[in-house]
């Protein structure tokens, strides 16, 4: 009798331990759920703000506690609320050479995942359309990214990289400006570029890319000098890459 009384007890004990993890277990997935709903609301309550504040002066702020100077959110928009707990997780990310944009990403956060191996991200990009990737930190593939930067005396004009499987336009870069990022599928430490300088064309024409090996994922940037004694149109610019 002793023996059954215990085996029922020991059958209770592990039925009580089992719903206990089961309830921890939804308890986590809806508390991960719910930062991911409030957080890409924020989100859409910034891209608003961004469209009212276009609107009203024509120009994107160039930081988005503007937007709460000028009473278009309140100081806790600019916050996932779940990272107000941690003074040193950041407000969401800003990229407002972005806006418009419906490829590259205007507002970013990372939240905490249920599976710490896990990352969640809210993501608005510059057409208003926010996502949530969840990513695995030990598999997370990084895009390559590359712009260019105008590192000469005059302006460079519909500037053209061709690369191995696209073409990429990045058009006027005035002296000292850089252009957005843009998304990469392949490319090498150099590229066909075309440009006009000073109103004549310029062309940076490799021969092949033979023993060249791709770039892996990340920032990098083509900078682009004019070189004032070229007489021919290959000889107009010179290039340096840059590893961000």
């Amino acid at each position: 009798m002793k023996r059954i009384n215990l085996l029922i007890l020991s059958a209770i004990l592990i039925a009580v331990v089992i719903s206990l993890i089961f309830f921890d277990f939804v308890n986590r997935s809806d508390v991960t759920y719910a930062k991911q709903i409030i957080c890409k609301a924020n989100q859409k309550k910034i891209y608003s703000a961004l469209l009212k504040y276009n609107e009203e002066y024509e120009i994107i702020p160039s930081g988005l506690k503007v937007l709460v100077q000028q009473g278009y959110l309140s100081e806790d928009n600019l916050y996932c609320p779940f990272a107000l707990a941690d003074s040193n997780l950041p407000s969401y990310k800003y990229f407002p050479q972005n806006f418009g944009d419906p490829n590259l990403i205007l507002i970013s956060d990372k939240i905490s995942h249920m599976n710490k191996n896990q990352q969640v991200f809210i993501q608005t990009f510059g057409d208003g359309r926010a996502v949530i990737n969840i990513n695995s930190e030990s598999g997370c593939k990084k895009d390559v990214m590359i712009r260019v930067a105008n590192g000469g005396d005059v302006e460079l004009q519909e500037v053209l990289v061709k690369f191995p499987s696209q073409t990429e336009t990045y058009g006027n870069i005035s002296p000292g400006q850089t252009t957005a990022y843009r998304k990469i599928d392949k490319a090498y430490r150099y590229a066909r570029i075309h440009a006009l300088v000073n109103g004549k064309e310029a062309v940076l024409m490799p021969t092949d890319y033979v023993g060249e090996e791709l770039l892996s994922g990340g920032n990098y940037t083509y900078v682009l000098k004019n070189n004032p004694k070229a007489v021919e149109n290959h000889d107009r610019l010179r290039f340096e890459l840059v590893i961000e």
